[in-house]
């Protein structure tokens, strides 16, 4: 005997209809991030972080090459990050150093110009 859709229930509809496009599955998240206030991150692929005392949570979107990290439960945004270097800072050790050298400076977005292409330049002094 084929089960009926009432006895399927509302979760299985919901993936059916999902897997043949009537419904589109969007999770929402937003943070607030130091010095740009509420970011939507549903972009953003992020991971844990278990490694480094101060590095919790890594949040990455490689289309427009944007890093949010949460750094001792402060989020802070990173402008024109290549993915090379999110890798690189991964398998760091110590990942505090690679943050500190590699990554706090070089791609600050208060002190960045985004290109187009995504790219970061520094900005002109005023």
């Amino acid at each position: 005997m084929r089960p009926s859709v009432k006895y399927l229930g509302k979760a299985a509809i919901f993936s059916i209809a999902a897997l043949v496009g009537h419904i589109e599955t969007v999770t929402a998240e937003t943070v607030a991030v130091k010095y740009q206030g509420l970011v939507d991150i549903s972009s953003f692929r992020c991971e844990m972080i278990t490694r480094t005392s101060d590095a919790k949570r890594m949040c990455y979107d490689s289309k427009e090459k944007n890093l949010i990290v949460n750094l001792s439960g402060v989020y802070y945004q990173y402008c024109g990050v290549p993915s090379e270097v999110i890798i690189a800072w991964l398998h760091a050790d110590p990942m505090n150093d690679y943050y500190n050298t590699q990554v706090r400076k070089h791609f600050d977005c208060r002190s960045l110009t985004l290109r187009s292409s995504g790219t970061a330049q520094k900005r002109a002094a005023p």
